[in-house]
């Protein structure tokens, strides 16, 4: 009798690194629906409330450039966001626009407001005069 055995055939059972990916895998995804989950439950309507933040100014190139950050600390995204940045020190001031195309909940952007080197950045005032509601 011939006791030739097929090592070729796959042994029935899952080894342990089947059994250790399956389990992560499976881990991972519950983790993902339940902070999905949470984030649904925790969720209130509301309009979308967007801050301002004025960074250091700085010449580069022979331009003064102002950072100007937004962050929308709403419940909603904000769409076709405008910040004017005025020069506040005569009545016919400087100014300068900056657009932000998406500002996601809970979510900062940033921008450059680009004035002549001749400015004096503590004389600018950065506003947002409007955005849409998506």
């Amino acid at each position: 009798m011939n006791q030739n055995r097929n090592t070729d055939q796959p042994s029935e059972g899952k080894n342990a690194l089947e059994w250790t990916v399956f389990t992560f895998s499976t881990l991972l995804v519950g983790a993902i629906i339940v902070l999905l989950g949470v984030d649904t439950l925790r969720w209130k309507e509301g309009p979308a409330r967007l801050e301002i933040v004025k960074g250091d100014a700085k010449t580069e190139d022979g331009q003064l450039r102002v950072p100007i950050h937004i962050i929308n600390r709403g419940e909603t995204v904000a769409v076709n966001v405008t910040v004017e940045v005025t020069d506040t020190s005569s009545a016919q001031g400087k100014n300068a626009t900056v657009n932000f195309d998406f500002v996601p909940r809970g979510a900062m952007r940033e921008g450059r407001a680009i004035f002549p080197p001749d400015q004096d950045p503590a004389k600018l005032e950065a506003r947002i005069s409007g955005y849409e509601v998506p």
